[in-house]
């Protein structure tokens, strides 16, 4: 198994509920296709979509402090309450919708900036 699935079943178990993946590898057609990050970690096996509709928004913010603490380096949290998890190697980043800092929704944005700072670590 490889290791970004290794980290996400690890997400799931301490969050307690199984995780719905939407997304997982894109080839480079099918992530331009889908109006996908031009450098899309996807493309590199690297990174999950989460569904997220199902939980509400402390529940999405727990999972990605989850996330952040076994190893996540990436985490997306976009308007349509979907999450992206990704173990980008260049360092932790955070985003939202348009795949910008700015585009992090109100809600999730001290979380995802205790997240870039470190702030969640291995237990």
């Amino acid at each position: 198994i490889s290791e970004l699935l290794e980290k996400v079943r690890e997400v799931a178990r301490r969050f307690g509920q199984p995780l719905t993946i939407t997304s997982g590898y894109r080839d480079p057609t099918y992530n331009a296709n889908i109006g996908g990050a031009r450098r899309s970690q996807h493309m590199l096996h690297n990174a999950v979509d989460i569904r997220g509709y199902n939980y509400t928004n402390e529940q999405r913010l727990e999972l990605c402090a989850i996330a952040s603490s076994v190893g996540i380096t990436g985490i997306g949290v976009y308007n349509d309450k979907s999450m992206h998890f990704d173990i980008r190697t260049n360092g932790r980043s955070a985003w939202g919708s348009g795949f910008t800092y700015a585009g992090i929704p109100p809600y999730a944005k001290s979380t995802l900036d205790r997240h870039i700072a470190g702030g969640y670590l291995s237990a």
